[in-house]
């Protein structure tokens, strides 16, 4: 798994450096447009690297090579759990210090919740990606984000509940809960859509 997570981070070098400065510029912005903006642009390394793998077709490489289906479809869930991580932890810190120094109140619990929302997107996309090409994933992801998103504020709008000061003021233990259920989920579910592929292909 380390040799792939070490292509992956060579095929990507050059977008990484661009993630960074982008994530700490939206981060520092004193909005939560922005930080959601800067949280959406960590889950875009895993994309990225789909892109690549198809146009390379990487596929059929990786099927005549000693990995296991558990080794290559871990391999991206780590890629984009570290991702997420990584960039948002350099966000949060440049952020911290700005408004430290302009004396406004740093924005942590948001940003939590937003990394928690940004691993259950990423859960959502990774078994799709592994099962359709770049371009027909795409639209299926989606169909299936605004269908979530949709259903979402359909239900927080029946309950009479500011989405967003409801999301934020739930207990905070819920959102890393849902999230790791979520990636736990979707690794079975990836993996189910990789043989898939595989099979068809």
């Amino acid at each position: 798994m380390k040799a792939l997570l070490r292509k992956d981070f060579y095929v990507l070098k050059k977008q990484l450096g661009f993630l960074a400065v982008a994530i700490v510029a939206f981060y520092i912005l004193p909005n939560v447009g922005s930080n959601v903006v800067a949280t959406l642009y960590a889950v875009m390394l895993p994309t990225s690297a789909f892109t690549y793998d198809d146009h390379s077709r990487w596929g059929e490489l990786a099927a005549m090579m000693p990995y296991s289906t558990w080794d290559i479809v871990l391999s991206r869930y780590v890629l984009g759990w570290l991702s997420v991580l990584t960039f948002t932890a350099i966000g949060a810190c440049g952020q911290l210090v700005l408004y430290r120094v302009l004396g406004e109140t740093f924005r942590g619990r948001e940003i939590f919740v937003l990394v928690c929302i940004a691993l259950c997107l990423m859960a959502l996309s990774l078994p799709v990606y592994f099962r359709y090409d770049v371009e027909k994933s795409r639209f299926v992801r989606l169909l299936v984000v605004m269908l979530i998103c949709g259903t979402i504020g359909g239900v927080m709008a029946l309950m009479g509940a500011d989405t967003e000061e409801s999301l934020v003021r739930a207990p905070l233990w819920v959102y890393p809960l849902i999230a790791v259920a979520c990636n736990a989920v979707s690794v079975f579910a990836a993996m189910a859509a990789y043989r898939a592929r595989r099979r068809k292909g």
